[in-house]
């Protein structure tokens, strides 16, 4: 019987059966056969030499578990210690190259969040191509460049056809994409350029209305500039020229108006301004020395009245209109609820205009059929309504276009863009999957308030936070924000501690309308719009 085990030990080991053959050769009795001794002998032999060829092909558990079936026949050998050392330093030195190639895709995966694609491309090329999460955010850092490559190139054209609005709405979509794309400034210092000159000519033109506009651009590209600083400063010195003016304090408008017109000696309106300012003052400082001057030192009486002091004088009251209902107020829209459209304001990210309602309508602000979201645009465009219903949305209404076909009523994916008119156009985005809160982004036209970048269709839940899948993208919080309503109120949950007013927020009242809020790195207000 213990020759049969033998025979049968020696034939596995013959045709390459190790394993079997180590399973036989094991049993004491066995290996107290000469014939036994030889076979473990050549069975040793062979587990290194497997082993080996294990090692050189990285295979670096399989190469100890031989050593260990070798050194469990024949002990502590020299060849198999070197070998069982050297295939553990060989697994070492794997597990640390797998933890710096994890960590090498985490910082990229930071760097590619925050639109830096050049730095995310240098630690991916740290990482192995055969990397699944690699392998994916490769996938995913070539849709970036694409987009950065449209979003250029519809810039350009926006410039080239002198859409200015269009070109900041691509600049945009640029910037959230890649930060670090030399494309990106270059295209970012032509805006400055055009900005600044028109800014500058319609300043020295007197045109302050399309002025304004033009800064609210300016700002959007250039805001620390020196000379766009200069010419930002110069429109504010204009607007607090009109409020001294507007409040009767004419020397001091006077006064603004003659340092402007040091900085822009070609605005011919500034001189004039002066000129009629200073005769302005004039005839005031007359009608104060005057005789309806002795008035103000001179008691009144009245028969019919209780003498009044002189230092008690009525002043004359700047009566406001009543402001009447606005169209679509929604029937929460209570003073002491959230309404249902509000501002967010966001520190470093912009403000998005947020509607609760389910049904809004989209138009140029100048329509007869007043609009919830006006838009600048031309008066005959049509007024067009978006339902939400369920998690669906649709679009209702004649518009020019959906993605440039004729279109009417229609079940609105993320992407679609509609066009009211050929130069007014909307993005109808769903950025998180998870959510059927929706955002309109603008092409080529613009909000009354420049410093609204989207619009928010709030559903259940708004998301403050880094990459393209948060409703309000703001690249300073690496935690998502989320604001929620309930019970008419509005709420926020965050990782970071939430303060209101520079206290922790009341789990029951939430944020009330005009409260300053602090999450973590980010600070936003919520306003009635």
């Amino acid at each position: 019987m213990l020759i049969l085990r033998i025979r049968h030990a020696e034939t596995a080991l013959a045709d390459g059966r190790l394993d079997e053959a180590f399973e036989l050769v094991r049993e004491p009795k066995l290996r107290g056969h000469r014939r036994g001794q030889d076979l473990a002998t050549r069975l040793v032999e062979a587990f290194t030499k497997r082993g080996r060829e294990h090692l050189t092909a990285g295979r670096f558990a399989a190469a100890l578990t031989d050593c260990e079936k070798a050194q469990q026949l024949a002990g502590d050998q020299p060849q198999l210690i070197a070998l069982r050392s050297e295939a553990m330093d060989a697994a070492t030195n794997q597990r640390r190259a797998e933890r710096i190639k994890a960590n090498a895709v985490a910082a990229a995966r930071d760097e590619i969040d925050n639109g830096r694609l050049a730095a995310g491309e240098r630690l991916l090329a740290v990482a192995s191509v055969h990397d699944t999460r690699a392998g994916q955010l490769l996938q995913e850092l070539g849709q970036r460049h694409n987009l950065v490559d449209s979003a250029v190139k519809g810039a350009d054209d926006a410039l080239d056809r002198d859409d200015i609005d269009a070109a900041l709405v691509e600049l945009d979509r640029a910037r959230h994409a890649d930060r670090s794309d030399k494309r990106i400034k270059e295209l970012s210092d032509r805006l400055k350029h055009v900005l600044r000159d028109r800014l500058n000519e319609a300043i020295e033109e007197g045109r302050l209305d399309r002025a304004d506009s033009l800064g609210q651009r300016l700002i959007r590209v250039d805001e620390q500039g020196a000379e766009s600083q200069h010419l930002l400063a110069a429109l504010a010195q204009c607007k607090a020229a009109w409020e001294r003016i507007d409040h009767g304090r004419v020397h001091d408008a006077e006064e603004i108006c003659r340092r402007l017109m040091v900085q822009f000696p070609k605005a011919k309106w500034i001189t004039e301004a002066c000129k009629h300012l200073s005769a302005a003052n004039d005839s005031m400082e007359s009608l104060r020395t005057g005789p309806l001057g002795l008035l103000t030192t001179a008691p009144t009486f009245r028969h019919d009245a209780p003498t009044q002091s002189p230092s008690m004088s009525p002043r004359i009251t700047r009566v406001s209109p009543v402001p009447s209902a606005q169209p679509g107020r929604d029937a929460r829209d209570t003073g002491n609820g959230l309404p249902s459209k509000f501002i967010v304001p966001v520190d470093g990210a912009g403000s998005c205009l947020v509607f609760r309602q389910s049904t809004v309508t989209i138009g140029p602000i100048s329509s007869d059929r007043i609009p919830d979201i006006g838009l600048i645009a031309e008066a005959g465009a049509p007024v067009a309504t978006i339902e939400r219903a369920d998690e669906d949305y649709f679009l209702r209404g004649s518009v020019l276009a959906v993605n440039d076909k004729p279109a009417a009523n229609k079940l609105l994916v993320s992407g679609d863009r509609i066009s009211l008119t050929p130069r007014c156009r909307v993005s109808f985005i769903v950025p998180s999957a998870a959510s059927t809160t929706a955002v309109l982004d603008l092409i080529g036209a613009r909000f009354p308030r420049a410093d609204v970048r989207r619009v928010v269709l709030l559903d259940r839940e708004l998301v403050i936070g880094p990459g393209m899948s948060s409703h309000m993208r703001c690249d300073t919080t690496p935690e998502p924000i989320v604001l929620h309503v309930r019970d008419n109120r509005l709420f926020c949950r965050s990782t970071a501690e939430v303060e209101v007013n520079g206290q922790p927020m009341d789990r029951e009242k939430g944020i009330p309308v005009g409260a300053n809020v602090r999450v973590g790195l980010v600070s936003f207000v919520v306003t009635k719009a």
